[in-house]
């Protein structure tokens, strides 16, 4: 007996053929199922054999790809589907760990004190942030809310 699968896209179809004598034993359909099979009877074994022969030919030539059977395997027996994986609780995910705080870089000699429009996302050395544009347009309202003291920004 061979057999031949193909897994492909939601496709999932196998075929097997037998040739015994002058008989031509075939099965197919969807793998993890019996399918259905079909016995066909020739004048001869070499009849049988031609016919057994373009029928592989055919298969393999739609993407059929030959798959290994056990020795002593029988046709008629079902493919037995694989077990379902067992269900396991996900594993946890480790807290993040805590994120040390940057020191603070030392000014720039020549830095502007104050954020001009014509700067754009540039890092500004107090406290390690990113000043982007958005931040800078809310700056007096960070200052009063966040920095009463004005010289712990300068």
């Amino acid at each position: 007996m061979r057999r031949f699968e193909l897994v492909e896209g939601s496709s999932s179809k196998f075929w097997e053929v037998e040739l015994s004598g002058a008989e031509l034993t075939v099965r197919f359909g969807r793998i993890g199922t019996a399918g259905q099979g079909k016995t066909k009877a020739f004048d001869d074994a070499a009849a049988a054999l031609k016919e057994h022969d373009k029928l592989v030919k055919e298969k393999t030539g739609k993407g059929y790809a030959e798959v290994r059977v056990a020795a002593g395997a029988k046709l008629a027996a079902a493919p037995t589907p694989a077990p379902a994986p067992a269900l396991t609780a996900p594993k946890p995910v480790p807290a993040p760990a805590p994120v040390a705080a940057a020191a603070p870089a030392a000014p720039a000699a020549e830095a502007s004190p104050t954020p001009s429009a014509a700067t754009t996302d540039i890092p500004w050395p107090q406290g390690g942030f990113l000043w982007t544009s958005a931040l800078r347009e809310r700056l007096p309202v960070l200052r009063s809310l966040h920095m009463p003291d004005e010289s712990a920004l300068w």
